[in-house]
């Protein structure tokens, strides 16, 4: 049994498959990186949100602590 070389279409095919894989990776990598920043967003405004409410609510008492 001879060995074979493959023929170069043959390679070539391979290296268009093992860049489509690559760029099918590489996407799904992105979309994970926007996932977590969407998160991350999400996060800081449910922080700012947290935060409004509480200095309103410290306001609030120190209004009425000056009221009587």
């Amino acid at each position: 049994m001879a060995f074979e070389v493959p023929h170069k279409h043959d390679i070539s095919l391979d290296g268009q498959e093992m860049r489509n894989q690559m760029i099918e990776n590489f996407e799904a990598i992105e979309q994970v990186i926007n996932d977590i920043y969407r998160e991350i967003d999400k996060m800081k405004k449910q922080d700012q949100d947290n935060r409004n409410f509480f200095d309103d609510i410290y306001h609030q008492n120190e209004k009425k602590d000056k009221e009587g």
